[in-house]
Protein backbone atom coordinates (compact mmCIF):
# COMPACT_ATOMS: atom_id res chain seq x y z
CA UNK A 1 0.00 0.00 0.00
CA UNK A 2 2.96 2.34 0.67
CA UNK A 3 4.82 1.44 -2.55
CA UNK A 4 5.32 4.05 -5.24
CA UNK A 5 3.06 3.90 -8.31
CA UNK A 6 6.02 2.72 -10.38
CA UNK A 7 6.72 -0.13 -8.00
CA UNK A 8 3.04 -1.11 -7.84
CA UNK A 9 2.88 -1.19 -11.62
CA UNK A 10 6.00 -3.33 -11.80
CA UNK A 11 4.64 -5.78 -9.20
CA UNK A 12 1.38 -6.09 -11.10
CA UNK A 13 3.23 -6.74 -14.38
CA UNK A 14 5.30 -9.47 -12.72
CA UNK A 15 2.20 -11.14 -11.31
CA UNK A 16 0.46 -11.00 -14.68
CA UNK A 17 3.42 -12.56 -16.50
CA UNK A 18 3.77 -15.30 -13.89
CA UNK A 19 0.07 -16.12 -13.93
CA UNK A 20 -0.03 -16.36 -17.71
CA UNK A 21 2.99 -18.61 -18.01
CA UNK A 22 2.79 -20.93 -15.01
CA UNK A 23 1.53 -24.46 -15.52
CA UNK A 24 1.18 -25.15 -11.79
CA UNK A 25 -2.15 -25.29 -10.00
CA UNK A 26 -2.67 -22.14 -7.94
CA UNK A 27 -5.67 -23.38 -6.02
CA UNK A 28 -3.89 -23.06 -2.67
CA UNK A 29 -2.46 -19.61 -3.41
CA UNK A 30 -5.19 -17.79 -5.33
CA UNK A 31 -6.46 -15.80 -2.33
CA UNK A 32 -2.93 -14.89 -1.26
CA UNK A 33 -2.12 -13.56 -4.74
CA UNK A 34 -5.46 -11.82 -4.99
CA UNK A 35 -5.00 -9.59 -1.92
CA UNK A 36 -2.07 -7.44 -3.18
CA UNK A 37 -3.59 -7.26 -6.66
CA UNK A 38 -6.86 -5.93 -5.25
CA UNK A 39 -4.90 -3.40 -3.19
CA UNK A 40 -3.02 -2.18 -6.25
CA UNK A 41 -6.04 -2.11 -8.55
CA UNK A 42 -8.68 -0.61 -6.26
CA UNK A 43 -6.50 2.15 -4.83
CA UNK A 44 -4.84 3.17 -8.09
CA UNK A 45 -5.25 6.84 -8.98
CA UNK A 46 -3.10 6.63 -12.12
CA UNK A 47 -4.59 4.82 -15.10
CA UNK A 48 -1.34 2.99 -15.94
CA UNK A 49 -1.15 1.53 -12.43
CA UNK A 50 -4.81 0.58 -12.50
CA UNK A 51 -4.45 -1.03 -15.94
CA UNK A 52 -1.50 -3.14 -14.74
CA UNK A 53 -3.40 -4.33 -11.66
CA UNK A 54 -6.56 -4.93 -13.67
CA UNK A 55 -4.58 -6.97 -16.18
CA UNK A 56 -3.08 -9.08 -13.40
CA UNK A 57 -6.51 -9.73 -11.87
CA UNK A 58 -7.67 -10.87 -15.29
CA UNK A 59 -4.70 -13.23 -15.54
CA UNK A 60 -5.55 -14.62 -12.11
CA UNK A 61 -9.13 -15.27 -13.18
CA UNK A 62 -7.83 -17.28 -16.15
CA UNK A 63 -5.11 -19.16 -14.27
CA UNK A 64 -5.51 -22.88 -13.57
CA UNK A 65 -6.68 -22.37 -10.02
CA UNK A 66 -8.71 -25.56 -10.07
CA UNK A 67 -9.80 -28.23 -12.50
CA UNK A 68 -13.50 -27.38 -12.52
CA UNK A 69 -16.09 -28.06 -15.19
CA UNK A 70 -18.76 -25.46 -15.85
CA UNK A 71 -21.91 -26.56 -14.00
CA UNK A 72 -24.99 -26.49 -16.21
CA UNK A 73 -26.73 -23.83 -14.11
CA UNK A 74 -23.75 -21.46 -14.22
CA UNK A 75 -23.22 -22.06 -17.93
CA UNK A 76 -26.85 -21.24 -18.62
CA UNK A 77 -26.30 -17.90 -16.91
CA UNK A 78 -23.37 -17.12 -19.18
CA UNK A 79 -20.46 -18.22 -16.98
CA UNK A 80 -17.35 -19.51 -18.73
CA UNK A 81 -14.94 -22.19 -17.57
CA UNK A 82 -12.53 -19.47 -16.50
CA UNK A 83 -15.26 -17.83 -14.43
CA UNK A 84 -15.96 -21.04 -12.57
CA UNK A 85 -12.27 -21.64 -11.92
CA UNK A 86 -12.25 -18.37 -10.05
CA UNK A 87 -14.52 -20.00 -7.48
CA UNK A 88 -11.32 -21.47 -6.05
CA UNK A 89 -10.70 -17.95 -4.77
CA UNK A 90 -12.60 -17.78 -1.49
CA UNK A 91 -15.34 -15.19 -1.96
CA UNK A 92 -15.36 -14.44 1.77
CA UNK A 93 -11.66 -13.60 1.69
CA UNK A 94 -12.16 -11.49 -1.40
CA UNK A 95 -14.98 -9.55 0.27
CA UNK A 96 -12.95 -9.11 3.46
CA UNK A 97 -10.08 -7.69 1.44
CA UNK A 98 -12.31 -5.23 -0.42
CA UNK A 99 -14.02 -4.20 2.84
CA UNK A 100 -10.65 -3.51 4.44
CA UNK A 101 -9.74 -1.18 1.59
CA UNK A 102 -13.19 0.43 1.66
CA UNK A 103 -12.92 1.23 5.36
CA UNK A 104 -9.73 3.20 4.76
CA UNK A 105 -11.64 5.23 2.18
CA UNK A 106 -14.65 5.59 4.50
CA UNK A 107 -16.81 3.66 2.04
CA UNK A 108 -16.58 6.35 -0.60
CA UNK A 109 -15.99 5.60 -4.28
CA UNK A 110 -12.66 3.81 -4.69
CA UNK A 111 -10.22 5.37 -7.17
CA UNK A 112 -9.74 2.06 -8.97
CA UNK A 113 -13.48 1.64 -9.48
CA UNK A 114 -13.72 4.83 -11.50
CA UNK A 115 -12.04 3.55 -14.67
CA UNK A 116 -13.97 1.99 -17.59
CA UNK A 117 -14.00 -1.77 -17.20
CA UNK A 118 -13.34 -1.61 -13.47
CA UNK A 119 -15.78 -4.43 -12.65
CA UNK A 120 -14.73 -6.75 -15.46
CA UNK A 121 -12.64 -9.10 -13.30
CA UNK A 122 -14.47 -8.60 -9.98
CA UNK A 123 -18.10 -9.09 -10.86
CA UNK A 124 -17.70 -12.59 -12.45
CA UNK A 125 -16.28 -14.01 -9.22
CA UNK A 126 -19.32 -12.95 -7.23
CA UNK A 127 -21.70 -13.78 -10.09
CA UNK A 128 -20.65 -17.42 -10.30
CA UNK A 129 -20.74 -17.85 -6.53
CA UNK A 130 -24.20 -16.26 -6.55
CA UNK A 131 -25.51 -18.57 -9.25
CA UNK A 132 -23.73 -21.80 -8.34
CA UNK A 133 -22.44 -21.57 -4.77
CA UNK A 134 -23.78 -22.97 -1.53
CA UNK A 135 -26.18 -20.82 0.50
CA UNK A 136 -23.40 -19.18 2.54
CA UNK A 137 -21.41 -18.38 -0.61
CA UNK A 138 -24.50 -16.87 -2.25
CA UNK A 139 -25.05 -14.63 0.75
CA UNK A 140 -21.44 -13.44 0.71
CA UNK A 141 -21.59 -12.93 -3.06
CA UNK A 142 -24.79 -10.85 -2.81
CA UNK A 143 -23.29 -8.70 -0.06
CA UNK A 144 -20.05 -8.42 -2.02
CA UNK A 145 -21.98 -7.14 -5.03
CA UNK A 146 -23.63 -4.63 -2.71
CA UNK A 147 -20.17 -3.46 -1.65
CA UNK A 148 -19.21 -3.00 -5.31
CA UNK A 149 -22.39 -0.97 -5.91
CA UNK A 150 -21.45 1.33 -3.03
CA UNK A 151 -17.80 1.68 -4.02
CA UNK A 152 -18.09 2.01 -7.81
CA UNK A 153 -18.45 5.32 -9.64
CA UNK A 154 -21.97 5.83 -10.97
CA UNK A 155 -21.06 5.97 -14.71
CA UNK A 156 -19.15 2.68 -14.42
CA UNK A 157 -22.04 1.05 -12.58
CA UNK A 158 -24.55 2.23 -15.19
CA UNK A 159 -22.45 0.61 -17.90
CA UNK A 160 -22.42 -2.68 -15.96
CA UNK A 161 -26.08 -2.61 -14.90
CA UNK A 162 -26.84 -6.06 -16.33
CA UNK A 163 -25.61 -7.72 -13.14
CA UNK A 164 -29.10 -7.03 -11.76
CA UNK A 165 -30.28 -10.00 -13.85
CA UNK A 166 -28.55 -12.80 -11.90
CA UNK A 167 -29.61 -11.21 -8.60
CA UNK A 168 -33.25 -11.25 -9.68
CA UNK A 169 -33.03 -14.86 -10.88
CA UNK A 170 -31.51 -16.10 -7.64
CA UNK A 171 -34.06 -14.13 -5.60
CA UNK A 172 -36.75 -16.29 -7.18
CA UNK A 173 -35.07 -19.54 -6.07
CA UNK A 174 -35.86 -21.41 -2.87
CA UNK A 175 -33.08 -20.35 -0.55
CA UNK A 176 -32.76 -19.46 3.08
CA UNK A 177 -34.01 -16.06 4.18
CA UNK A 178 -30.52 -14.70 4.87
CA UNK A 179 -29.61 -15.19 1.20
CA UNK A 180 -32.77 -13.42 0.01
CA UNK A 181 -32.25 -10.54 2.45
CA UNK A 182 -28.70 -10.01 1.15
CA UNK A 183 -29.94 -10.01 -2.46
CA UNK A 184 -32.83 -7.61 -1.74
CA UNK A 185 -30.46 -5.24 0.06
CA UNK A 186 -28.07 -5.24 -2.90
CA UNK A 187 -30.87 -4.66 -5.41
CA UNK A 188 -32.08 -1.74 -3.29
CA UNK A 189 -28.58 -0.21 -3.26
CA UNK A 190 -28.43 -0.62 -7.03
CA UNK A 191 -31.82 1.05 -7.49
CA UNK A 192 -30.86 3.92 -5.19
CA UNK A 193 -27.65 4.59 -7.10
CA UNK A 194 -28.53 3.94 -10.76
CA UNK A 195 -32.27 3.25 -10.68
CA UNK A 196 -33.29 4.91 -13.98
CA UNK A 197 -30.70 2.88 -15.90
CA UNK A 198 -32.36 -0.36 -14.73
CA UNK A 199 -35.63 0.38 -16.52
CA UNK A 200 -35.43 -2.86 -18.53
CA UNK A 201 -35.52 -4.82 -15.25
CA UNK A 202 -38.48 -3.02 -13.62
CA UNK A 203 -41.10 -5.66 -14.52
CA UNK A 204 -38.93 -8.53 -13.21
CA UNK A 205 -38.01 -6.57 -10.10
CA UNK A 206 -41.65 -5.86 -9.31
CA UNK A 207 -42.67 -9.48 -9.84
CA UNK A 208 -39.83 -10.83 -7.70
CA UNK A 209 -40.48 -8.46 -4.81
CA UNK A 210 -44.25 -8.97 -4.84
CA UNK A 211 -43.57 -12.69 -4.61
CA UNK A 212 -41.28 -12.06 -1.61
CA UNK A 213 -44.20 -10.46 0.24
CA UNK A 214 -45.49 -14.03 0.69
CA UNK A 215 -42.21 -15.27 2.18
CA UNK A 216 -42.34 -16.81 5.65
CA UNK A 217 -39.51 -14.56 6.89
CA UNK A 218 -40.46 -11.12 8.24
CA UNK A 219 -37.20 -9.45 7.11
CA UNK A 220 -37.66 -10.66 3.55
CA UNK A 221 -41.19 -9.28 3.51
CA UNK A 222 -40.32 -5.91 5.07
CA UNK A 223 -37.31 -5.32 2.83
CA UNK A 224 -39.31 -6.26 -0.27
CA UNK A 225 -42.00 -3.82 0.79
CA UNK A 226 -39.46 -0.98 1.06
CA UNK A 227 -37.94 -1.83 -2.32
CA UNK A 228 -41.36 -1.85 -3.99
CA UNK A 229 -41.83 1.69 -2.73
CA UNK A 230 -38.50 2.64 -4.25
CA UNK A 231 -39.48 1.01 -7.54
CA UNK A 232 -42.79 2.87 -7.59
CA UNK A 233 -40.91 6.15 -7.37
CA UNK A 234 -38.80 5.19 -10.39
CA UNK A 235 -41.47 3.58 -12.54
CA UNK A 236 -44.40 5.77 -13.66
CA UNK A 237 -46.49 2.69 -14.52
CA UNK A 238 -47.78 1.77 -11.10
CA UNK A 239 -51.31 0.63 -12.00
CA UNK A 240 -50.46 -3.04 -12.53
CA UNK A 241 -48.41 -3.12 -9.33
CA UNK A 242 -51.18 -1.48 -7.29
CA UNK A 243 -53.73 -3.91 -8.69
CA UNK A 244 -51.58 -6.90 -7.72
CA UNK A 245 -51.08 -5.54 -4.23
CA UNK A 246 -54.78 -4.78 -3.80
CA UNK A 247 -55.57 -8.37 -4.72
CA UNK A 248 -52.92 -9.71 -2.33
CA UNK A 249 -54.33 -7.67 0.55
CA UNK A 250 -56.99 -10.34 1.05
CA UNK A 251 -54.53 -13.24 1.33
CA UNK A 252 -55.50 -15.91 3.87
CA UNK A 253 -52.25 -15.64 5.82
CA UNK A 254 -52.23 -12.74 8.31
CA UNK A 255 -48.52 -11.96 7.90
CA UNK A 256 -48.84 -11.85 4.13
CA UNK A 257 -51.91 -9.59 4.37
CA UNK A 258 -50.09 -7.14 6.63
CA UNK A 259 -46.99 -7.10 4.41
CA UNK A 260 -49.04 -6.65 1.25
CA UNK A 261 -51.11 -3.86 2.81
CA UNK A 262 -47.92 -2.12 3.93
CA UNK A 263 -46.52 -2.44 0.42
CA UNK A 264 -49.75 -0.98 -0.99
CA UNK A 265 -49.46 2.00 1.34
CA UNK A 266 -45.74 2.39 0.61
CA UNK A 267 -46.35 2.40 -3.13
CA UNK A 268 -49.14 4.96 -2.66
CA UNK A 269 -46.68 7.27 -0.96
CA UNK A 270 -44.86 7.44 -4.32
CA UNK A 271 -48.14 7.57 -6.17
CA UNK A 272 -48.63 8.67 -9.74
CA UNK A 273 -52.17 9.15 -11.13
CA UNK A 274 -54.23 5.92 -11.16
CA UNK A 275 -56.76 4.91 -13.75
CA UNK A 276 -60.38 4.33 -12.72
CA UNK A 277 -60.08 0.53 -12.48
CA UNK A 278 -57.03 0.80 -10.24
CA UNK A 279 -58.75 3.38 -8.03
CA UNK A 280 -61.65 0.99 -7.55
CA UNK A 281 -59.43 -2.00 -6.74
CA UNK A 282 -57.28 -0.07 -4.28
CA UNK A 283 -60.15 1.66 -2.47
CA UNK A 284 -62.13 -1.57 -2.08
CA UNK A 285 -59.12 -3.41 -0.65
CA UNK A 286 -58.32 -0.64 1.83
CA UNK A 287 -61.89 -0.06 2.97
CA UNK A 288 -62.28 -3.77 3.66
CA UNK A 289 -59.03 -3.81 5.64
CA UNK A 290 -59.90 -0.92 7.96
CA UNK A 291 -62.45 -3.20 9.63
CA UNK A 292 -60.16 -6.24 9.78
CA UNK A 293 -59.98 -8.23 12.99
CA UNK A 294 -56.23 -7.57 13.20
CA UNK A 295 -55.42 -4.17 14.71
CA UNK A 296 -52.17 -3.73 12.80
CA UNK A 297 -53.99 -4.31 9.51
CA UNK A 298 -56.55 -1.64 10.43
CA UNK A 299 -53.86 0.91 11.25
CA UNK A 300 -51.96 0.24 8.02
CA UNK A 301 -55.11 0.30 5.90
CA UNK A 302 -56.36 3.53 7.51
CA UNK A 303 -53.19 5.35 6.50
CA UNK A 304 -53.65 3.86 3.05
CA UNK A 305 -57.18 5.27 2.81
CA UNK A 306 -55.86 8.66 3.92
CA UNK A 307 -53.14 8.62 1.26
CA UNK A 308 -55.66 7.51 -1.33
CA UNK A 309 -57.92 10.46 -0.52
CA UNK A 310 -54.99 12.88 -0.68
CA UNK A 311 -54.12 11.51 -4.12
CA UNK A 312 -57.74 11.28 -5.34
CA UNK A 313 -59.54 14.15 -3.48
CA UNK A 314 -62.61 13.91 -5.69
CA UNK A 315 -63.42 10.62 -3.93
CA UNK A 316 -63.25 12.17 -0.44
CA UNK A 317 -66.93 12.95 0.00
CA UNK A 318 -68.08 9.52 -1.16
CA UNK A 319 -65.53 7.47 0.81
CA UNK A 320 -65.59 9.56 3.98
CA UNK A 321 -69.34 9.27 3.95
CA UNK A 322 -69.08 5.49 3.97
CA UNK A 323 -66.28 5.36 6.52
CA UNK A 324 -67.39 8.09 8.91
CA UNK A 325 -71.18 8.22 8.90
CA UNK A 326 -71.56 4.45 9.07
CA UNK A 327 -68.61 3.59 11.29
CA UNK A 328 -67.39 6.39 13.53
CA UNK A 329 -70.15 5.69 16.09
CA UNK A 330 -70.68 2.04 15.18
CA UNK A 331 -71.52 -0.31 18.08
CA UNK A 332 -68.63 -2.54 17.05
CA UNK A 333 -65.45 -0.94 18.41
CA UNK A 334 -63.37 -2.37 15.55
CA UNK A 335 -65.38 -0.22 13.12
CA UNK A 336 -64.96 2.84 15.35
CA UNK A 337 -61.22 2.22 15.56
CA UNK A 338 -60.79 1.87 11.79
CA UNK A 339 -62.81 5.01 11.15
CA UNK A 340 -60.93 7.05 13.74
CA UNK A 341 -57.55 5.91 12.41
CA UNK A 342 -58.66 6.99 8.95
CA UNK A 343 -59.67 10.46 10.14
CA UNK A 344 -56.39 10.87 12.01
CA UNK A 345 -54.44 9.75 8.96
CA UNK A 346 -56.26 12.17 6.68
CA UNK A 347 -55.51 15.11 8.98
CA UNK A 348 -51.86 14.04 9.25
CA UNK A 349 -51.33 13.33 5.54
CA UNK A 350 -53.73 15.85 4.01
CA UNK A 351 -53.12 18.86 6.23
CA UNK A 352 -55.68 21.67 6.17
CA UNK A 353 -57.52 20.22 3.17
CA UNK A 354 -57.77 16.85 4.87
CA UNK A 355 -59.11 18.40 8.07
CA UNK A 356 -61.71 20.31 6.05
CA UNK A 357 -62.90 17.06 4.48
CA UNK A 358 -63.13 15.48 7.94
CA UNK A 359 -65.21 18.29 9.47
CA UNK A 360 -67.56 18.38 6.49
CA UNK A 361 -68.09 14.62 6.57
CA UNK A 362 -68.60 14.16 10.29
CA UNK A 363 -71.17 16.90 10.91
CA UNK A 364 -71.00 17.60 14.66
CA UNK A 365 -67.28 16.98 14.72
CA UNK A 366 -66.57 18.20 18.25
CA UNK A 367 -69.19 15.86 19.72
CA UNK A 368 -67.86 12.91 17.69
CA UNK A 369 -64.27 13.60 18.78
CA UNK A 370 -65.34 13.89 22.43
CA UNK A 371 -67.06 10.49 22.28
CA UNK A 372 -64.01 8.91 20.65
CA UNK A 373 -61.68 10.36 23.30
CA UNK A 374 -63.98 8.92 25.99
CA UNK A 375 -64.39 5.55 24.26
CA UNK A 376 -64.11 2.51 26.54
CA UNK A 377 -61.74 0.74 24.12
CA UNK A 378 -58.08 1.69 24.46
CA UNK A 379 -57.22 1.42 20.71
CA UNK A 380 -60.09 3.77 19.86
CA UNK A 381 -58.98 6.27 22.51
CA UNK A 382 -55.43 6.10 21.21
CA UNK A 383 -56.55 6.74 17.63
CA UNK A 384 -58.70 9.65 18.85
CA UNK A 385 -55.62 11.13 20.53
CA UNK A 386 -53.74 10.86 17.22
CA UNK A 387 -56.60 12.71 15.53
CA UNK A 388 -56.59 15.37 18.25
CA UNK A 389 -52.83 15.85 18.01
CA UNK A 390 -52.91 15.99 14.19
CA UNK A 391 -55.39 18.84 14.35
CA UNK A 392 -53.14 20.60 16.84
CA UNK A 393 -50.30 20.61 14.31
CA UNK A 394 -52.35 22.52 11.74
CA UNK A 395 -51.36 26.17 12.27
CA UNK A 396 -54.49 27.75 10.77
CA UNK A 397 -57.07 25.16 11.86
CA UNK A 398 -60.18 26.37 13.61
CA UNK A 399 -59.45 25.99 17.35
CA UNK A 400 -61.37 23.37 19.27
CA UNK A 401 -63.51 24.33 22.29
CA UNK A 402 -61.47 24.77 25.45
CA UNK A 403 -63.16 21.88 27.24
CA UNK A 404 -62.46 19.53 24.32
CA UNK A 405 -58.82 20.68 24.15
CA UNK A 406 -58.45 19.98 27.87
CA UNK A 407 -59.98 16.53 27.46
CA UNK A 408 -57.72 15.75 24.51
CA UNK A 409 -54.61 16.83 26.43
CA UNK A 410 -55.64 14.74 29.44
CA UNK A 411 -56.23 11.59 27.36
CA UNK A 412 -53.02 12.19 25.40
CA UNK A 413 -51.02 12.23 28.64
CA UNK A 414 -52.81 9.08 29.76
CA UNK A 415 -51.57 7.35 26.60
CA UNK A 416 -48.07 8.76 26.99
CA UNK A 417 -48.36 11.04 23.95
CA UNK A 418 -46.94 14.53 24.10
CA UNK A 419 -48.96 17.55 23.01
CA UNK A 420 -46.37 19.45 20.98
CA UNK A 421 -46.60 23.08 19.80
CA UNK A 422 -48.50 24.65 18.20
CA UNK A 423 -50.73 22.31 20.24
CA UNK A 424 -53.57 23.34 22.53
Amino acid sequence: ADASPERQRAVAHLFAEFLRTTTASLAAYASVIQAPLLEITLTATEEEVWAAGHDALGALSKAKTANVQVPQKAAAAGASGDDVQVLAVNVSEMRDCIESIAERYEWQTLPGLSFPGSLEHLYPIYQVALINGAAEARQVAAKGLGDLVTLTAKPILEAHRTFAGPLIRVLGDRFDAFVKVAIIDTLRLLLEKVGPSLKQFFPQLQTAHVKCLSDTDAQVRSRSCATLGLLAGLNPRTDSLLTKLAKGASAPDADVRRSTLQALVTVQSKLTPMNAATQEAVSVALLEAIVAEDEEERVIAARGVALFLVAVPEKATEILGQVVVERVQHPNWIYRHGACCTLAGLCAEGGEAGYTHVREAVGDFEDALKKLLEDDKVPVQSAAVDLFLSIGQLPTAEPLPESLSALGTQVAKKHGKKVAPPGF
